[in-house]
């Protein structure tokens, strides 16, 4: 089920209460990580029209929240944002995608073969590695986690979230990959090596890049009370926005490379 209709069920269900006592408990992040706030809960806040409904988050132990408040509607409208990107935990078949594949510059491509003794050719779908260029048929491209899946969860979480636009952390997403998924036409993403000199440029906004505003706050306790901390995880881990192909020379993860794509790469995105 998706993030949005479990957010939609509890919404659902608490606008149509006598009494609602629901609460749940508040997420916020330091230094890239992701912790439960104490002294803070969120709950639901009925309005005559359920779309115009909020979660509330109230209190803290320094006093550093005041009552913040976001709509039915806006929590329902990121939840789709992210939705749209997930693409299971059969990641590969993000390949599928069509705007993924006009971002990785995938099209059909002839390659040479050796059929015996005797010279072929043949059409394929294929891929350029996204770090040193070469291009491969896509059954022998790795398809690799930005965050990583063994220690970049909560990274993963947060930069999903700072790409939804919805101002849910301090320091919006930018550059090639933010730039393009906004735009309905196709824009292609250069290979690594072209993006050095940006990604040493915009490094100092990494800090305010994965942490949360009070609407970060909100929206990350409402979907996480909704679809647990693993759901959450799932869909930004397994994000259209945190995969990239690889070559199985460059993909840092150097497992399993056509299943266990779980490598370390920082990049600037």
């Amino acid at each position: 089920m998706s993030i949005e209709s479990q957010v939609y069920q509890i919404a659902l269900k608490e606008h149509n209460a006598n009494e609602t006592n629901w609460s749940a408990p508040i997420y916020n992040s330091t230094d890239t990580q992701i912790h439960i706030e104490t002294g803070a809960h969120l709950t639901f806040k009925k309005k005559s029209s359920l779309e115009q409904s909020q979660f509330t988050i109230t209190g803290s132990q320094d006093g550093s929240f005041t009552t913040k408040s976001m709509s039915v509607q806006e929590v329902l409208r990121l939840s789709r944002y992210i939705d749209q990107y997930y693409m299971t935990t059969n990641y590969r078949k993000v390949i599928e995608n069509q705007k993924w594949r006009e971002l990785y510059q995938v099209t059909k491509r002839n390659f040479s073969y050796i059929d015996g003794e005797l010279p072929g050719e043949e059409e394929t779908d294929a891929i350029p590695c996204h770090s040193c260029g070469i291009v491969l048929p896509s059954y022998l491209i790795t398809i690799d986690h930005t965050k990583p899946v063994s220690t970049g969860s909560d990274q993963a979480v947060l930069k999903v979230l700072r790409f939804t636009g919805g101002y849910l952390t301090h320091s919006g997403a930018h550059g090639t990959l933010y730039n393009a998924l906004l735009n309905a036409g196709p824009i292609r993403i250069p290979t690594k090596r072209s993006v050095i000199r940006f990604e040493k440029e915009i490094s100092y906004q990494k800090a305010k890049r994965y942490t949360l505003t009070d609407n970060g706050i909100i929206f990350l306790s409402t979907i996480i009370s909704a679809a647990g901390e693993q759901g959450v995880i799932n869909a930004c881990m397994h994000s259209m926005i945190n995969l990239r192909p690889f070559c199985s020379h460059c993909n840092p993860s150097k497992g399993n490379a056509m299943e266990s794509l779980d490598g370390i790469n920082t990049g600037i995105y």
